[in-house]
């Protein structure tokens, strides 16, 4: 080739200019078919020519390479990144090659934001908008001329790549061809189409192991490698993979080698592979096994290779110079190079070959190559491309409008990948199975079953990473959605464009009746396509039901037909109708056999359309996915599309439809707290439970987490049964004392627990003797810092009582206080520096009725406040009533509604009875429980003023979720009871603060001021509709209810609410009021651990074991809870007064609190008066944490005060 010269000046790295040879006569030149190693040696016959000889043919090439273009936000760095590829393309035009070596996409936002029609126009016409297509349309515009194929690619499957790739209407596809010399494209009938042979010349949206391209005249062979961990960390459908073994490097340089003796063999002498083999060190171990190769584009690993004078952005670092110079299996040079990804970094590389196309490494001039960061552009004449401007404008503002619209948070990857999706119980599939039942029961408010086929999710919502660095499929990293600047999508955002991703059909709900038998054939359907390897899009994803399946038995399947009788279960050997808690509601399949209660026994379920609609209103059609909807004995199917109770939050999508619901949920529980139910293997699911994977069947098991673990219990020799010889508990970390309030002794018993496992008496206080006067008895201990606060109350009740102060230390009596009538709690804050009591100012009794009270002497209930600034012995007290709100008070108007006032009270001052105090994490706040009246007291400590009363208002118990057991004179028998409400009316309560808010956590008791508030069905009369004729013993003639509390709802005359006491759960309440409770779950938890388990009776009370003997009262009477905070997550522990036992549940979500565990050391085969019965009535409770406790564990105290025992538990939270 006869070369011309000429000069241009490019500002390089260091910005000096530089001279670059451009060929401007190219010619063809003979290839010889094998290089030598050296420069032959001239013959000694031969004799020299007489004309001159011609200068070496030279060539000169500017590679632009990149990889891993794959990260969300790309859309910040393509137009710098245009810039710089447009710009030292200008320089050389004629010699310029672009590749890429893979991962050119991810499924992410840019990804899937392709799909919006807005980007039609820029990406053809019309319909040419499609998934993955905008990164297809960037590297068109870049003008890339081959791609090997990454692992991401393939992440949707073969098929969806090929649908990426290849044209289709207005969509041009790609320009450029994928490659991969180790991939069988022909295997997979969705690639199949598009494969050509190997060697030729390069051809747009194409499949080959390897392509020539001619630059300036010269032909570069391009050869493909992907690394051979594909089927480990992608989806590579029918598509074959070789070697099998991912770490037999010598047959994957073997496989290539074929394709460069190929091209080789064809007269080209300079050849690329383009290796994305994920970790570099891969790609350098190929440059010494390959033989005339010349240039190795690793891609994969993110690895920066950099000069010393290139700029690199901040944080990052080189791995080590550009370009690794190697040596190949023939001893020629080979050239490693390798960037950043997400168009971060240009790679550049200028080359020059000498005559026999072997790679000149004395001319690599370093203020060339190396890597050039996109966001500082070398010269001002760098602009962006336009075409990447007009497919990037339009692409951001689909991501501000969809992936900036964020409905909740997730910090856990949400697995909708479709082999798992349709195989297997994923945390996505029971997210949306769960937000489908919430949404429903908006509108039909009995269901109970959520069940949609797992082919409705498209996508999973996250990001699958293979790190840089390493091919190990172990290494591979399922992670939340990532932040993207582009929209403003915060870390772990979940958006409309997710939900729109992964559930791209939107399918309507509709909800239906189905009987245990029918949901036993809907589930035989769901699982009779399973199988290793297969993909049923019929695949259940569930809530409200745990089954178990085995895929040995054959398949049972109704099918599309109308149906007959219910057939014999076949794969499903366990099902079960569950509650939120997961304790079981109804057995409908125990070991393989249909339970005849069950078989007919009616269930509400919410589906989708597509799979029951269309078959149910027209027996001509057919059922989605085959499901054996037809033939329902009794739907009333109701299409949620219609729904007036659509919660309303957001609107981007039709009411009725999975997105909304989705969206809906996600906004009323993860709008603050992420969803954090990660995906678990199949071996630990509890929902869908494959015996093949499985280690035991656990359907019919309770599922818990954590527990108590019994240590040591003490019991006061003098204890009576019933006597209240065990109540509060206070613990103090120094001396390892634990104070307990013995009401029978009217003392404080101080037990050793420095052995956790033998509690021992230490000695008492005695506040009664101390503070003297009419000291009367002593309510409630506290522990602050190293002193001891006790609540004495005095007699008469009515009279004002005091707090009396003692040394933690030495245990001496320091002061005491006068504080209000009837002090019932005593805390301190978290500080120190304040002690607060709340003095419940009782109603004394009726002096003519001892079960009447006399409201007419009645005394102010009150809070107050100490301040120990100046030392317990200096102290100075602050007392706070409520005569601001009575009626003709200045706060009158801040009194809620709600808050129950006695009608026959002579004022709201004297009416409110402060029960419990908590107090904030922060020392600012106390909340007081006012039982009686159902509300929550908020005490501004640094003002000693009442700042606000909360409302806790009604629990509608005609809720499915808030269900209860009615009648002591029937079968256990949770259920709605329609027109039955329940005032909160909590004892306990505790407080925490998450995401910057207070919440209080509150005990439902409930409670009567006796016969004044007592009242039976009986006691009602003009009942509406929904509440008359049920007074049979069987159905609400048991029920007690409150006298004065019953409520004509639509103002026609009769009565439309009765309102009983308590709650029988627990809540979270905010200065919002309610915001969570635990529904129906203690009643659920102990039906089944007393009718399945057999542990214990379901509400007995704490002095009999007769089943159902609370049933007609409060049921298991919630008395007390404390809130642990450990670590990052947040628990409560809830005491049940009648039933014993605690309940533990994760809090750490206020507004979706998760059950975990239910321990209840009480032996119900005992007497409980006369026998050993362990602990009964639990009335204090304290957490000690691991760093405070005397055996470096989490600790429980619990003080009992029917049995009379303190018992200490160890605490699990795993």
């Amino acid at each position: 080739m006869t070369l011309a010269v000429a000069s241009l000046a490019i500002a390089g790295c260091n910005n000096e200019s530089y001279v670059v040879d451009q060929p401007t006569e190219p010619t063809a030149k003979p290839v010889p078919t094998a290089r030598p190693t050296q420069a032959p040696t001239p013959s000694p016959t031969s004799t020299p020519s007489a004309t001159p000889t011609p200068a070496p043919q030279t060539f000169k090439l500017q590679l632009l390479h990149f990889a891993d273009v794959d990260g969300p936000g790309g859309a910040d760095d393509v137009r710098g990144f245009s810039a710089l590829v447009d710009g030292f393309r200008s320089q050389m035009p004629d010699n310029t090659l672009v590749l890429s070596s893979g991962d050119n996409w991810i499924p992410g936002p840019e990804y899937f934001a392709a799909e919006d029609s807005r980007l039609d126009d820029v990406l053809g016409g019309s319909d040419a908008a499609g998934i993955g297509r905008a990164h297809v349309a960037w590297l068109n515009a870049l003008g890339v001329q081959a791609s090997v194929v990454g692992n991401h690619e393939l992440d949707q499957s073969p098929s969806a790549f090929a649908g990426i790739i290849a044209a289709d209407g207005n969509w041009p596809g790609a320009q450029f061809p994928y490659l991969s010399a180790n991939i069988d494209f022909a295997a997979d009938a969705a690639t199949a189409g598009l494969l050509v042979a190997d060697a030729g010349p390069a051809q747009p949206g194409t499949l080959s192991g390897s392509v020539t391209l001619m630059v300036d005249g010269e032909t570069i062979g391009v050869v493909g490698a992907s690394t051979p961990t594909l089927p480990a960390i992608t989806s590579v459908g029918g598509l074959g993979v070789r070697p099998a073994d991912h770490t037999d490097i010598d047959s994957l340089a073997t496989i290539i080698q074929t394709h460069v003796n190929a091209l080789r063999n064809g007269g080209v002498d300079k050849i690329i592979v383009l290796a994305h083999m994920q970790q570099i060190a891969v790609e350098k171990q190929l440059a010494g096994l390959l033989r005339g190769v010349d240039v190795i584009v690793a891609g994969g690993s993110n690895t920066i290779l950099a000069d010393s004078n290139d700029s690199l952005r901040s944080g990052d670092t080189a791995a080590d110079t550009y370009p690794l110079q190697m040596s190949s299996a023939s001893g020629e040079p080979v050239l490693v190079v390798n960037t950043n990804g997400d168009f971060t970094y240009l790679g550049r590389l200028v080359v020059e070959f000498d005559q026999d196309g072997v790679i000149v490494t004395d001319n690599l001039d370093p203020a060339l190559n190396g890597a050039w960061r996109s966001d500082q552009l070398p010269q001002a004449s760098f602009q962006a491309l336009p075409a990447i401007e007009a497919i990037t404008d339009p692409l951001e503002t689909v991501l501000q409008d969809k992936d900036g619209n964020v409905f909740g948070l997730t910090s856990v990857f949400l697995e909708g990948r479709r082999a798992l999706v349709r195989s297997e119980e994923t945390n996505l599939g029971n997210l949306t199975a769960d937000a489908n039942l919430w949404y429903a029961r908006h509108t039909d408010d009995e269901v109970l079953v959520s069940l949609k086929n797992g082919g409705g999710i498209r996508a999973e919502v996250g990001l699958v990473l293979q790190p840089p660095g390493t091919s190990d499929p172990q290494d591979v990293q399922y992670l939340p959605p990532q932040a993207n600047a582009s929209s403003g999508k915060p870390q772990g955002g979940v958006s409309q464009l997710d939900l729109e991703t992964a559930l791209r059909f939107n399918n309507g709900l509709v909800t239906l009746s189905v009987t245990g038998a029918e949901l036993a054939d809907i589930i035989e359907h769901g699982v009779s396509g399973a199988d290793v390897g297969a993909t049923p899009g019929s695949f259940p994803q569930v809530g409200g039901v745990r089954f178990s399946f085995d895929p040995s038995q054959p398949a049972r399947d109704a099918g599309d037909t109308n149906r007959g009788a219910a057939m014999v279960p076949s794969r499903v050997r366990n099902l079960a109708v569950v509650d939120d808690s997961g304790a079981v509601i109804a057995q409908i399949i125990v070991d393989g056999a249909l339970q005849n209660d069950a078989a007919s026994q009616s269930f509400r379920l919410v589906t989708l359309n597509f799979i029951a609609q269309g078959c149910i209103e027209d027996a001509s059609a057919s059922c989605g996915d085959g499901y054996p909807y037809k033939g329902l004995s009794a739907p009333a199917m109701i299409d949620l599309s219609d729904a007036g109770n659509d919660p309303g939050a957001t609107d981007f999508s039709a009411t009725g439809g999975e997105q909304d619901a989705l969206a809906e949920y996600l906004m009323a529980f993860f709008a603050e707290v992420p969803y954090d139910m990660a995906e678990t293997p199949a071996a630990d699911d509890l929902r869908i439970q494959n015996l093949d994977s499985v280690a035991a069947d656990r359907v019919h098991a309770l599922p818990t987490k954590g527990g108590l673990a019994l240590l040591g219990s003490y019991m006061n020799p003098a204890a009576g049964f019933d006597e209240g010889a065990a109540e509060i508990v206070a613990f103090h970390a120094a001396s390892e004392r634990l104070f307990v309030i013995n009401a029978q002794a009217g003392q404080v018993d101080v037990l050793d627990i420095s052995n956790p496992a033998a509690p021992s008496l230490d000695t008492t206080l005695d506040p009664v003797a101390d503070v003297g006067g009419a000291a009367d008895g002593v309510n409630s201990v506290a522990v602050g810092g190293d002193l001891i606060a006790a609540a004495v109350e005095f007699d008469p009740a009515t009279s004002n009582g005091h707090v009396a102060f003692y040394s933690a230390t030495d245990f001496s009596f320091i002061a005491s206080y006068e504080v209000g009538a009837l002090p019932d709690a005593v805390t301190f804050a978290p500080d120190g520096m304040t002690a607060l009591v709340a003095n419940e100012g009782e109603a004394p009794a009726d002096p003519n009725d001892g079960d009447l009270r006399d409201f007419a002497n009645d005394v102010p209930g009150s809070i107050s406040l100490v301040d120990l600034s100046n030392g317990a012995a200096n102290a100075s007290v602050t007392t706070l009533d409520f005569s601001a709100f009575n009626a003709a008070g200045p706060r009158a108007g801040d009194l809620p509604d709600e808050v129950r006032i006695e009608p026959a009270a002579t004022s709201v001052a004297n009416d409110i009875e402060p029960e419990y105090i908590a107090v904030s994490e922060d020392s600012s706040t106390a909340f007081v429980s006012l039982q009686e009246n159902n509300a929550i007291a908020v005490i501004d400590i640094a003002t000693a003023t009442i700042s606000q009363i909360i409302a806790l208002g009604l629990k509608d118990h005609g809720l499915m979720a808030n269900a209860l057991d009615a009648s002591d004179d029937d079968e256990v028998l949770i259920e709605p009871e329609p027109g039955v409400f329940g005032l909160h009316m909590p004892d306990g309560i505790a407080t925490f603060m998450q995401g910057g808010t207070h919440y209080v956590l509150t005990a439902n008791e409930g409670d009567s001021r006796d016969d004044v508030d007592e009242c039976g069905y009986d006691d009602f009369a003009n009942l509406d509709g929904v509440l008359a004729g049920r007074a049979a013993d069987v159905d609400l003639g048991r029920l007690d209810f409150i006298c004065n509390q019953q409520r004509d709802t639509d103002n026609d005359g009769d009565i439309d609410q009765l309102v009983s006491f308590g709650a029988r759960s627990f809540s979270v309440v905010s200065s919002e009021g309610v915001v969570a409770d635990s529904g129906d779950d203690f009643e659920r938890v102990t039906a089944h651990l007393d009718l399945i388990d057999g542990r214990v009776v379901f509400n007995a009370s704490n002095d009999n074991n007769t089943r159902q003997n609370r049933s007609d009262n409060k049921g298991p009477e919630p008395e007390t809870v404390v809130a642990a905070r450990v670590g990052e997550r947040i628990y409560a522990f809830i005491g049940l007064e009648r039933t014993g036992g605690i309940m533990l549940y994760d809090v750490t979500n206020p507004r979706l609190p998760r059950f975990m565990n239910y321990v209840n050391n009480r032996d119900f085969s005992e007497d409980p008066e006369t026998g050993t019965p362990g602990d009964l009535g639990p009335e204090g409770i304290v957490f000690i944490p691991a760093a405070d406790s005397p055996n470096g564990m989490d600790l429980l105290a619990v003080g009992n005060e029917i049995s009379g025992t303190t018992s200490l538990y160890s605490v699990s939270f795993d």
